[in-house]
């Protein structure tokens, strides 16, 4: 029985890489979002810093363009992931009943 492995050829300029090959921003990592969907971008190794300081968290929301969804958290994703009952925000925003609910006539 022979084994194959599949090595991701996939380069990410000027992103980071998750560990499952993906591509996010920079800014996403160690966001405390889970942008990856493995967790990789928020794994305590890459998110280590030498000092410590007093955590404090302040909500930046951005503008989303028009071909894309604004989950809560603020994060960006395509307008097609929306409501395809797969969880893409990590508030599962995307996938709320009150926005995914369809009116049967």
């Amino acid at each position: 029985m022979a084994v194959y492995f599949v090595i991701s050829t996939t380069v990410c300029l000027n992103e980071f890489q998750c560990f499952n090959g993906e591509c996010i921003p920079l800014n996403w990592k160690c966001d405390h979002d889970d942008d990856c969907s493995d967790l990789s971008d928020e794994d305590p190794s890459i998110c280590r810093t030498t000092e410590k300081k007093t955590p404090t968290r302040t909500t930046t929301f951005s503008v989303c363009s028009s071909d894309y969804f604004q989950c809560s958290s603020g994060k960006c994703i395509p307008l097609n992931w929306k409501c395809d009952d797969y969880y893409d925000c990590s508030d599962h925003s995307d996938e709320d009943p009150s926005i995914c609910s369809i009116i049967y006539m």
